[in-house]
């Protein structure tokens, strides 16, 4: 994993974690990466079975319709238990 101190156009800054250079690259062609939620720091909504799993889906397949993911987040998140 490689951590990468990054910033937005808006010029805030923030980390970015990747598993090579090759996926950061590969993220930043796609050019249509947003932060969904600020929700994502929640374990049970960032784990594997969430964010991660999300990101996973529009890595594979940048040019998808990106409502269509955050519905599908939106859902998940709907989904999860109220936090205690």
């Amino acid at each position: 994993m490689i951590l990468f101190a990054l910033r937005c156009a808006a010029d805030h800054e923030f980390e970015g974690w990747f598993r090579d250079g090759a996926m950061f690259d590969r993220q930043s062609a796609a050019g249509k990466i947003t932060q969904y939620f600020d929700r994502d720091s929640r374990p049970d909504f960032a784990g594997a079975n969430g964010m991660q799993s999300f990101l996973k889906q529009f890595i594979a397949n940048p040019q998808a319709d990106p409502t269509k993911l955050q519905a599908t987040m939106q859902q998940f998140w709907d989904s999860l238990p109220a936090e205690k």
